[in-house]
Order: structure tokens, then C-alpha cells, then sequence
């Protein structure tokens, strides 16, 4: 009984330490004056055209980023 109580709150501990841990950020999000990019991808249901009736109405509208030359600025696709 005593061991299963002590792995118990082992585990307990082990999980709030893990949660606690902060990770640097991977992404800023910045504004459109400081970019550059105005991109707005704005849908408007209906009856007729909807998630529902059409499977891949919210694909294909967006944009990337990366530096995919190689020469430190971002590029958008």
C-alpha cells in the first residue's frame, strides 16, 4: 500500500514539474503595418455553399511563410 501511495504521488510531481516547463516561442504574430501582408480570406456561407454541401469550402485559402532559399528573408506563398 505504502509503495503504490509513493509512486502516486511520484507521478503527481513528475506531472507538475512537466507542466510548468515553458518553451521559447516559435511564432510572433505581428501586425499587417509591420509586414506588409493584408490577407484576409473572408467566406461567406449559405445554404447553398457551406461546410456541409461542399467539403472544401474552407480549403485553400491562406498564406505561408519560409525561408525556403535560403537567403534569411521570409518568403510567402
Amino acid at each position: 500500500m505504502k509503495q503504490s501511495q509513493l509512486l502516486t504521488c511520484f507521478a503527481i510531481i513528475l506531472l507538475a514539474v512537466a507542466c510548468n516547463s515553458k518553451e521559447p516561442e516559435k511564432f510572433k504574430r505581428m501586425d499587417a503595418a509591420e509586414t506588409g501582408v493584408t490577407f484576409s480570406n473572408m467566406l461567406t456561407e449559405t445554404p447553398q455553399m457551406n461546410i456541409f454541401t461542399y467539403l472544401y469550402f474552407y480549403n485553400g485559402g491562406g498564406v505561408a511563410t519560409g525561408d525556403l532559399n535560403g537567403n534569411g528573408y521570409a518568403d510567402l506563398y
